[in-house]
């Protein structure tokens, strides 16, 4: 391993190390799975490439590493591995993520993958960065749609198997898999009942999570998170703030945003859209229903039913306020913008649309809070100067 590879090792080293001595051991664990996965690339091992909703129970029961392009992206970035330049040979309006991927393999931050795995959905802009891999250095590729998604699923099992020694049984990792189900509930009881319980930060850190459940590293990243919760619940005192729910992602290069407008506006963000994943168990007879129910059951598959999801939540959490981060160039989401905010619109509900790349762009917090402002003004004793700070 020389160079970038190391680099990138060391500086996710520092980080697991710097959380496991903070009240987040949870967010060092989620990071240190990662580290693993890609130690073990790096050593030599093959890996597939795939996107986001491939099943995580189905790639954790063969001898390889499965590596998710977002994912990747998310800590690549937040480690500073990639320069500002977005050039590629990809389409200009692609996703920035789909770019920063293809930056990854083209500075040898990762090797190319052995294969690829790509469900047409939600990004299509996903299924192109994987088209012009398998294109450009002929890798192998599967593709899976949602009009055959059962069919897919079994074909991808079967080929995999063909390819790769089975290191799991599924009864194991559907255990696996729906011992982390509870966890989420639990933790998402708690929130419903002690609004802003946690960081909504935080939570926004370790989303991806998902793509590990039916692995042990799941269930060990939400018990850790689920026992700061427990801890937080003694000294859990409501105020009279503003609530807010997030939807959408936040900047990768300044993941303490949420918490830093907080500090300077009366508010506090108490949920957030990408959390709302894990509602769906799994059972052992007839698995590949069960993994295609679960695709069909996540939020993006429907907007109607996406849009009542969030709303539920703010009942529960009597959240008053909604901040839609839209980022630029994505494929699928910002179509929606306009149903949500007719939606909360007839409902009475504050609904502020923001935007910006939040790959390679840093976000000017300023914004934000002069929307949040136009409901609360600054907490005593801080101007608006403070809010340089967040720049």
């Amino acid at each position: 391993m020389l160079g970038k590879m190391d680099e990138f090792l060391n500086k996710l080293d520092l980080t697991i190390r710097f959380m496991k001595n903070t009240d987040k051991k949870f967010i060092s664990t989620y990071i240190k799975s990662q580290f693993k996965a890609l130690e073990n690339i790096y050593n030599g091992s093959p890996y597939i490439l795939s996107t986001y909703y491939f099943p995580s129970e189905l790639a954790c029961i063969y001898d390889v590493e499965v590596i998710y392009i977002e994912r990747l992206v998310g800590l690549a970035v937040g480690m500073n591995m990639l320069d500002k330049d977005t050039t590629t040979p990809l389409h200009h309006g692609i996703c920035s993520y789909q770019k920063a991927f293809l930056k990854l393999i083209e500075q040898k931050i990762i090797p190319k993958p052995q294969m690829i795995i790509a469900v047409r959905y939600p990004c299509k802009d996903a299924v192109k960065l994987c088209d012009y891999l398998h294109n450009t250095y002929k890798i192998p590729i599967f593709y899976l749609s949602l009009r055959q998604l059962r069919k897919d699923l079994e074909d991808v099992h079967d080929y995999l198997s063909s390819q790769y020694q089975v290191i799991e049984d599924i009864k194991d990792v559907v255990r696996r898999s729906n011992a982390a189900h509870d966890l989420k509930k639990t933790i998402d009881h708690y929130r419903m009942q002690y609004p802003g319980i946690i960081r909504s930060d935080d939570c926004l850190k370790i989303f991806p999570i998902e793509n590990d459940f039916g692995k042990d590293s799941a269930t060990y990243v939400l018990k850790g998170l689920l026992s700061c919760i427990e801890k937080n619940i003694s000294t859990y005192q409501k105020d009279n703030k503003p609530t807010i729910c997030w939807m959408g992602l936040i900047p990768l290069s300044d993941n303490n945003m949420l918490t830093k407008i907080e500090k300077y506006t009366h508010c506090k963000f108490v949920y957030e859209e990408m959390w709302m994943f894990g509602d769906y168990k799994l059972y052992q007879d007839n698995f590949f229903d069960a993994l295609t129910e679960k695709i069909k059951q996540s939020l993006f598959y429907n907007t109607h039913r996406r849009i009542h999801k969030i709303h539920d939540m703010m009942r529960q959490t009597h959240t008053e306020i909604v901040i839609n981060l839209s980022h630029h160039n994505c494929s699928f989401l910002p179509q929606t913008i306009h149903q949500f905010k007719a939606y909360f619109e007839q409902k009475g509900i504050t609904f502020y649309n923001i935007s910006c790349d939040v790959v390679y762009e840093k976000f000017d917090s300023h914004s934000i809070m002069n929307s949040i402002n136009k409901h609360v003004p600054y907490i005593g004793g801080e101007n608006k100067d403070a809010c340089l700070h967040l720049k």
